[in-house]
């Protein structure tokens, strides 16, 4: 026969304690869910996901204004209108406030960041100045007929309240040699009856200088893509992604735009190596380009 078997005593102390750190465990990954939808990502999101109504965000894998490869399922999630929240809180984890002026330099790459960019400005009731360039890495802005410039000129997009400073074709030096000349020239069609410059820069440091000048006024750099202009020579801040500060760049002296906001201690985002972007931020991204993890926490 088997003696029966005799329980073993709880202690309740650790019974209690246990419980106790998996409630908090729990409760700490699922904080998010309790706090209140913050009012300028929603305002944004509701923003752009109309201007995705009337956009092809996603271009092609080459075409006549294609300068660089890019990797698609990083164009491909920019399409998610939570691309607007999370410019939102890039804008104010840099420290923006009402008085901040915002410039805005984008090349085609990335064409979902900057329209995203310009609903969060929006949303949150900033002055925002643009300088654009024409050339796209692949599945950027890089469809004839349908490039930054003219989506930047796009009514909804307009609407938003800010300021197409000047466009520049963008590729090798900001020259857009490699670019099909007969789209540039529709381009400039298009921007001199609109009254915007299009500037063919005469060198990279003149595409450096133009940047300087026009946004010598403003607080805050938000650089959207690899134009050449925006880092210079500088390879290592090319890579660089998010908010950026002076303390973690070398050699500020080197001629780019970025290096000019940063040598007056104004804060800069960056939208390049994108998982590593979303992975800041708690998310990630298949290879779709559909957002994984806990999006609603963008609108919080």
């Amino acid at each position: 026969m088997h003696s029966p078997k005799t329980a073993v005593p709880v202690n309740k102390k650790t019974l209690f304690i246990c419980l106790a750190i998996i409630f908090f465990a729990v409760l700490s990954a699922n904080l998010w869910r309790f706090k209140p939808l913050d009012p300028d990502s929603a305002l944004a999101v509701s923003l752009y996901t109309e201007i995705l109504k009337q956009t092809t965000i996603v271009g092609l894998d080459f075409s006549c204004l294609t300068t660089t490869l890019g990797y698609y399922p990083a164009k491909r999630v920019s399409e998610d209108p939570l691309t607007a929240a999370l410019m939102v809180k890039l804008l104010k984890d840099a420290g923006v406030s009402e008085n901040s002026v915002v410039a805005i330099n984008a090349s085609g790459s990335f064409p979902g960041f900057t329209l995203a960019s310009l609903a969060a400005c929006a949303a949150l009731g900033i002055q925002t100045y643009v300088i654009a360039s024409i050339g796209s890495s692949t599945f950027g802005a890089n469809i004839p007929g349908n490039t930054i410039a003219d989506m930047l000129l796009q009514e909804n997009v307009r609407q938003l309240g800010h300021t197409l400073l000047a466009v520049t074709p963008g590729g090798y030096n900001d020259r857009g040699n490699e670019l099909d000349q007969e789209e540039l020239a529709r381009i400039s069609q298009m921007l001199e009856s609109q009254g915007i410059p299009f500037i063919h820069p005469a060198d990279l440091m003149d595409a450096i200088a133009l940047r300087e000048s026009l946004f010598a006024d403003s607080s805050l750099l938000i650089n959207i893509g690899g134009n050449h202009a925006a880092s210079g020579a500088n390879v290592e801040l090319s890579l660089m992604y998010g908010i950026l500060n002076s303390n973690e760049v070398k050699d500020l002296e080197e001629s780019g735009l970025i290096q000019f906001f940063l040598r007056k201690d104004l804060p800069v985002i960056q939208i390049l190596n994108v998982r590593s972007l979303y992975s800041a931020y708690g998310l990630d991204f298949d290879q779709d380009g559909q957002l994984l993890g806990s999006k609603e926490s963008l609108l919080r």
